[in-house]
């Protein structure tokens, strides 16, 4: 099988896909969901056009947030918040040109997770819910809850009356469905303990009072299945969590799919031998034949079966995607490297560019060593320590000795992971006395020194507080508190470090820049941020005046963008700006590398004449950059334009960028200034 990356045309970072569905008449019209967006390519992928970039609710696993209607691929439908908008259905004629709420007042009080439309029914349209599984038999006009049974409390359990949160249902040919239901109860952490799979079965299809819905899979330990596919013969495939509705050796079952061939009445699991050759570098070596001791992953999001080749199915929810050309019995992996596995800001040694460092889900750190030629990992850590670590940082000043930093998803704490052999072997640091406190979010953020590699400050995941920003001079023998910080930051958690942002000056080794969002239940604007400066080396920080004033901080700043005025600072003269500039942009080491990157990002946005200065200000960041690049190994004062008469007088913007005449970087003009 080939297979080729997609989303090339792409301008964002809008890549956390959950939900694809591909036209019945034309497979080269796509659509899929993110967290954010909704993207459409008429081209098999080649280009992507957003169709609607106002959604806001988290994606649920196992759920079809997007599907074409099956009689007509201009008809859509999508579940999901969209921003300042009632409702969580919608649908849309016209290729999702526009859209229209459906159901409004019913998906306005209980979100809705997935949508489902069998051919040879059309007009009925099935909706899981944060709370039920909702049906249609008029193509959206009116809905009725379909409801499960609700079930008597455990021993010591409370009493829940409130539906299942639906994630997944479908049908056979005859209309017979199956759905799963999974989760906490709305607004609280307490599993409903009517979770589990569910046959659904009706008399007259035309008339939901008829509608009987019985469980067939029980929960376990909470969590009932996740996944939820029927396959050409009618069969139903379902899995993922909890699906252990018995303990068969449950310790090498435990996590695989099971299956149906009656309906959903009774279920037997699948062997799902896992298999080699091919595999991930993060994987153990995988037996030739099948073996009992070595299973696929369980498949939490989806099962999936090629409509041109019955027996070849693809699963997804582990690591990587694993494919079956044998209905299930045994999975191989398709491609080697890091294999699909979820990573966060990529870093390089700071003495030798050429070995990139790359923190990921689950899996720990890899280890690139040939500036990316070769396109795969030449190490990880999680292959030889086999323990699920979520890692956020990865640090090194010669590619030798490498520190990855993190969360421990197994044990919910800190963990910190120190190779000293280029990544081929880990060993796991003890920060039982180190002065670390425990936290069960882990290191969101951290930052090696650039000449000392048992130097780093990190920063822990959390809302509130001031033990935030940590620091070691010994390796994590023994940590400090950095001081200076407020009680009310937002530093983030294992699945979002975007939160706040560690970068240390590339020229002056000493300077630290930490960034971090506000917390909103102290009474601080929602989203707006902070930005700290420290000059020794992290152990104390001091907030910068007007940084991130009026506006969040971007949550693009560690990718490629450096921190500057906010709205109120962005409308001031461009000297004021400059003097900002100087701090964040001094140096050659301050990240700015994404391509079309930028200074910043206000929650308003910005526009003329503030765009324009940030404009002006990335380009001579930019120039500066690609000049130290070129002709020098260091930055020398005489060719930085802030130190060179790049300053503008008072009453003057930043006009013209400074232009290279032979290997010198002459002043910027400046122009008038105009207010707003």
């Amino acid at each position: 099988m080939n297979w080729r990356y997609l989303q090339h045309s792409m301008t964002v970072a809008d890549d956390f896909v959950s939900g694809m569905a591909v036209a019945h008449d034309n497979a080269d019209t796509v659509v899929f969901r993110t967290p954010s967006r909704l993207w459409k390519s008429v081209n098999g992928g080649g280009e992507w056009t957003p169709l609607l970039q106002d959604m806001k609710n988290s994606l649920v696993r196992g759920a079809t947030s997007v599907i074409f209607h099956p009689s007509n691929s201009q008809e859509i439908w999508l579940v999901g918040i969209r921003k300042d908008l009632a409702g969580s259905l919608w649908r849309s004629t016209d290729g999702g040109t526009s859209w229209s709420s459906q159901g409004t007042s019913t998906f306005e009080q209980v979100e809705a997770t997935t949508v489902y439309i069998r051919p040879e029914f059309p007009d009925q349209v099935f909706v899981g819910t944060e709370a039920g599984l909702y049906v249609s038999t008029d193509r959206g006009t009116t809905w009725s809850l379909v409801p499960v049974p609700i079930s008597a409390p455990r021993a010591g359990q409370p009493v829940i009356t409130e539906q299942p949160k639906v994630k997944a249902i479908v049908r056979r040919a005859d209309g017979v469905g199956y759905f799963v239901a999974s989760g906490y109860v709305p607004g609280t952490q307490v599993f409903n303990y009517n979770n589990g799979g569910y046959r659904l079965t009706a008399s007259d299809w035309r008339n939901p009072d008829t509608y009987s819905a019985v469980r067939t899979v029980s929960w376990w330990s909470g969590w009932g299945p996740s996944t939820a596919t029927v396959l050409a013969d009618g069969s139903f495939v379902s899995g993922g969590y909890g699906e252990r509705q018995n303990e068969i050796t449950a310790t090498q079952l435990a996590d695989v799919q099971r299956i149906s061939t009656d309906g959903g009445l009774t279920w037997r699991p699948l062997e799902s031998y896992l298999v080699g050759p091919v595999r991930p570098i993060w994987s153990r070596p995988l037996p030739a034949v099948p073996d009992a001791a070595v299973r696929a992953l369980s498949g939490r999001d989806m099962v999936v079966q090629d409509p041109s080749k019955p027996t070849r199915w693809f699963m997804t929810g582990g690591a990587q995607l694993v494919v079956s050309n044998d209905s299930g019995r045994t999975w191989q992996y398709p491609q080697e490297g890091i294999a699909g596995t979820m990573t966060y800001k990529t870093r390089f040694a700071s003495s030798n560019p050429s070995i990139a460092m790359i923190p990921s889900s689950d899996r720990g750190a890899f280890i690139v060593r040939d500036g990316g030629l070769s396109g795969k990992a030449s190490e990880n850590s999680y292959r030889s320590l086999q323990t699920l670590f979520t890692v956020h940082e990865v640090m090194s000043i010669d590619g030798q000795t490498i520190v990855a930093a993190g969360v421990d998803q197994g044990a919910d704490k800190t963990r910190i992971e120190k190779s000293t052999d280029g990544g081929a072997t880990w060993r796991v640091l003890d920060l039982t006395n180190s002065g670390l406190p425990y936290n069960k979010e882990g290191i969101t953020r951290s930052s090696m020194s650039l000449t000392n590699p048992d130097e780093f400050v990190v920063v822990l995941g959390k809302v509130g507080g001031d033990d935030l920003v940590w620091r070691t001079t010994d390796g994590g023998r023994s940590f400090i508190q950095s001081s200076g910080l407020p009680n009310d930051l937002n530093t983030g958690m294992r699945y979002h470090p975007e939160n706040a942002f560690l970068e240390r000056d590339g020229q002056l080794p000493n300077v630290l820049y930490f960034a971090a969002r506000t917390r909103t239940d102290l009474g601080s604007v929602a989203q707006n941020g902070a930005v700290f400066r420290s000059v020794d080396g992290g152990a104390v920080l001091a907030a910068q005046p007007g940084a991130g004033e009026s506006g969040r901080v971007d949550r693009r700043l560690g990718r490629g963008s450096v921190p500057a005025r906010a709205a109120v600072g962005c409308r001031q003269r461009c000297q004021d700006l400059h003097e900002w500039r100087r701090q964040l942009v001094q140096g050659r080491g301050l990240h700015l590398r994404q391509p079309g990157g930028r200074l910043g990002r206000t929650r308003r946005g910005l526009g003329p004449p503030a765009g324009r200065h940030l404009q002006q200000a990335l380009l001579l960041a930019r120039q500066r950059r690609q000049l130290d690049r070129e002709d020098h190994p260091g930055l020398s004062p005489s060719l930085d334009p802030i130190h060179s008469g790049g300053s503008c007088g008072p009453g003057q913007d930043l006009g013209q960028p400074a232009v290279r005449h032979g290997g010198e970087l002459s002043s910027p003009a400046c122009a008038p200034h105009i207010s707003q």
